[in-house]
């Protein structure tokens, strides 16, 4: 998702070549036969031909890709990233609390020792 082309597919083809696809549905959907774009076949610079890009299978967003895009969506929130922020903390604090309590623990049970 893209702020300015909306829904944006990038294809990387290898060799520094990509294509890009931009303003697409939200939840974009093939079904089979559809036509998916134009093959154009070259001959040292020289087109001789053109082919049809047919999709041979129907292609929809699984709903594990569309829960996980929602819970992207909801991540990228200001008020998910305080909260993360918080938690993050918390657990920083309470393992610093436990490693000092441990240690206090220990000196109290060594220091009770008569030799």
């Amino acid at each position: 998702q893209d702020d300015l082309y909306g829904t944006t597919v990038i294809i990387d083809h290898g060799n520094g070549i990509k294509t890009t696809y931009s303003n697409l549905a939200d939840t974009p959907t093939v079904a089979a036969g559809d036509k998916v774009g134009t093959l154009h076949i070259m001959l040292m610079g020289e087109e001789i031909g053109t082919a049809d890009l047919v999709a041979t299978q129907d292609f929809s967003l699984s709903w594990i890709r569309k829960a996980i895009g929602t819970i992207g969506e909801l991540l990228s929130s200001p008020l998910a990233k305080v909260l993360f922020a918080v938690v993050v903390l918390a657990v920083v604090g309470y393992i610093i609390y436990m490693v000092r309590h441990n240690r206090k623990k220990r000196r109290r049970k060594y220091s009770n020792r008569n030799y």
